[in-house]
């Protein structure tokens, strides 16, 4: 199972400013429950440039890679992910998902996975502008690839079937969407 996170900026770099990046990092679960960083790209540009990029990257993932877009707050946000999601990439499993809590704390279940050796990175390209932000995390300048990785691991695991099962009077079989939820209302499972 794979997810593609975008952190989203929108500025060119200029001399003697250092923008933000917009950061799209692919990461992968296999069945062993190892995390894979695939992929990342960054781009720091106008937000033509950044859609375009968005774009590309999505058709080149192909469409069976949800693609996730954290959600600034406030109606700025909300217009954003209504643009992406009608005009760049419709077609596309795409949400924006609200982020909440400070950077560091979303970081903690990274960091705790990385402690345990549960992630592992492709090579790349992008390997070592990533590893220096990660080791400088969160006294760095930057902090935009640490963040896409932390939303990663929040959509992939909010998506994951662990394979819990419910008591109760259940028919053994697969059920997903409105169907589970009404053999659970069914059951009296739910409130």
């Amino acid at each position: 199972q794979f997810v593609r996170r975008w952190d989203m900026a929108a500025t060119e770099a200029k001399p003697g400013k250092d923008p933000d990046w917009t950061v799209g990092l692919l990461l992968g679960v296999s069945q062993n429950q190892t995390l894979y960083i695939c992929d990342v790209k960054r781009l720091r540009g106008t937000p033509g440039t950044t859609e375009a990029l968005v774009k590309q990257t999505a058709e080149i993932d192909g469409k069976s890679i949800p693609v996730r877009m954290e959600q600034e707050p406030g109606s700025s946000g909300v217009t954003a992910i209504d643009g992406y999601s009608r005009r760049v990439l419709m077609g596309w499993d795409f949400r924006g998902i609200p982020s909440t809590g400070s950077k560091e704390v979303r970081a903690n279940p990274v960091a705790s996975q990385a402690e345990a050796g549960n992630i592992k990175i492709v090579r790349g390209p992008w390997i070592n502008e990533f590893l220096d932000e990660a080791e400088l995390f969160p006294l760095g300048s930057h902090d935009d690839q640490v963040d896409a990785l932390s939303g990663a691991l929040s959509d992939l695991v909010s998506t994951r079937d662990y394979g819990f099962s419910i008591a109760g009077e259940l028919p053994q079989e697969d059920l997903e969407g409105e169907d589970l939820v009404d053999k659970l209302d069914a059951a009296g499972m739910m409130t």
